[in-house]
């Protein structure tokens, strides 16, 4: 491993070195790129103490999983973890828009966050309104983000709770492209979150069970 991780490494003929054994070569972290853990140290800033406060050095990372690099300077992490987490069962349209959700919140940009993830919500709620109209012909189609709750709560999918926070949420939904409207981070991250949930209950559960896609 030491080799594929160091063999196409170059480093400038002045810097000192540690043995790959040392306590400071591998930091207890997770890669921002796929989550993989530990990370390799390919150089280290030691101020001149190799006992200095791990808070206080600068670290060049590299994950033995992806090979892919990252910066810790002085406890952040460069570039920023994903958040959130992607669940199992997305078809190929949804699985793309919400990596774009979590592009979006990882460089903090709250109102693409909010608008990916009306997107996909109306995704959902065309998947869900297709099906009571081949059910029963003329049963009225969802609207907007309570509407959309109301129908997978009766559906089944989601429990009535659900319905508080998409009544909280659905303000900020309805208005992510009025530009006289700023987002705030932590709500783009509560719209966020509502969505990877509606998305664990609207695909994933079926995946886990063995029972195909829920819209299939």
């Amino acid at each position: 491993m030491a080799n594929q991780l160091t063999d196409d490494i170059y480093t400038m003929k002045t810097v000192k070195t540690v043995s790959l054994d040392d306590g400071i070569s591998w930091e207890q972290v997770e890669c921002p790129h796929c989550g993989s853990s530990p990370l390799f140290v390919v150089a280290t800033a030691l101020d001149g103490n190799i006992n200095v406060d791990p808070n206080q050095r600068t670290r060049w990372l590299r994950c033995p999983h992806c090979l892919r690099g990252s910066l810790l300077d002085r406890g952040t992490m460069h570039p920023a973890p994903v958040p959130l987490r992607e669940p199992g069962g997305l078809p190929a349209d949804v699985a793309a828009a919400w990596s774009q959700v979590r592009q979006c919140l990882q460089v903090g940009a709250p109102t693409a966050t909010v608008l990916v993830s009306r997107a996909i919500l109306r995704r959902l709620a065309a998947g869900a309104d297709a099906a009571d109209q081949a059910a029963e012909p003329g049963t009225e189609r969802c609207t907007g983000l309570v509407g959309l709750v109301e129908h997978l709560v009766a559906e089944g999918y989601l429990t009535a709770r659900m319905k508080v926070w998409a009544e909280r949420l659905a303000p900020a939904v309805d208005a992510a492209d009025d530009l006289a409207v700023t987002l705030e981070p932590a709500t783009a991250r509560d719209v966020a979150s509502f969505t990877l949930r509606t998305l664990e209950a609207f695909y994933e559960l079926d995946e886990v069970m063995g029972e195909g896609s829920a819209d299939s």
